[in-house]
Formats: structure tokens, C-alpha cells, sequence
């Protein structure tokens, strides 16, 4: 299985270049819920991703989607998006996909659902989450949580 991860603002807004771990806001909720979420699973992000989370997540497979020759010890370097479609497009192994827009937009054709903390507020940065296909994924819930608001999209069979 394939899951998209992202936390957005009402504007798709995703990233900032100044921001905690590239993100234009701190919310201590949603990287909790991101943490559980992901605990003991694979992670898939790109380099830009990578950097500015500084390390390799805890107690997870941390996948580097990248051109480039990097040797980071808990990372694995994937130069073959493919093949890691391929793994998990029909594994009960789950893949998250963690940013950033560019990993975003090569995945969506093969993600299997979308999970959206939709953070409050209008923000400042640079980077944005592509507009999801209603054509092909619906609004599964909405989970109401403190700071946040957690939509689930499915992949329409």
C-alpha cells in the first residue's frame, strides 16, 4: 500500500525554506500523529525533505528518493522510483510518502489513499501540495483533532 502524507494549509501550502523541518508551521499534535502513524514503517522523501529534517527518522525505513550519490548511515538511496512501486503498490507493507512537492507529484498516480492534516491559518512559504484529482480519490473522514483537522482520501476503484 501507498500513502501520501502531507500537512497543508487551507492553500495546499506544504513547505518554507525558514521554516521547523521545512514546514511553515510547528505543530506539536500533527508530528505526533505523524510519529505514530509511521512508526515501523518505510518513508519515502526526497533530498530537499531529507535536509531539512537533518537525520533519518527512528524505528523506520528511511528512503531517499535522489539523482545524486549520498551516504548517509539509516538512509537508503533510491534512484528507481519504480522499483519501490513496485515493492509496495500491492504489499500489506506500507509506504508513506513524505514530501516533498516533487515526490508528491511523481507518486500520486500509484498512491492508495492520502492522509491530509488541513493545519488552520494562512502561512508564508514556498512550496505546495498538488491539487488532489476528486476524480480519483474521495474524502473518506475527517478526524477532528486538536490543532488540526486529519482528511482521509481513498483511491476510487
Amino acid at each position: 500500500m501507498i500513502v501520501l502524507i502531507v500537512a497543508m494549509d487551507r492553500n495546499n501550502l506544504i513547505g518554507s525554506q525558514t521554516g521547523h523541518f521545512g514546514m511553515p508551521w510547528h505543530n506539536k499534535e500533527d508530528l505526533q500523529h505523524f510519529r505514530k502513524t509511521t512508526l515501523n514503517h518505510a518513508i519515502l522523501m526526497g533530498s530537499t525533505t531529507f535536509a531539512a529534517m537533518k537525520r533519518p527518522l527512528k524505528d523506520r525505513r528511511n528512503m531517499v528518493l535522489t539523482s545524486k550519490e549520498i551516504d548517509i548511515p539509516g538512509v537508503e538511496v533510491i534512484h528507481d522510483l519504480g522499483a519501490i512501486v513496485d515493492q509496495y503498490r500491492n504489499s500489506i507493507d506500507t509506504l508513506y510518502v513524505c514530501g516533498g512537492a516533487s515526490v508528491y507529484c511523481q507518486t500520486m498516480d500509484f498512491a492508495d489513499k492520502i492522509l491530509v492534516s488541513r493545519i488552520p491559518g494562512d502561512y508564508q512559504g514556498e512550496t505546495h501540495f498538488p491539487e488532489i484529482d476528486l476524480e480519483k480519490f474521495v474524502l473518506e473522514s475527517t478526524t477532528d483533532f486538536e490543532t488540526f483537522k486529519l482528511e482521509t482520501y481513498v483511491r476510487l476503484k
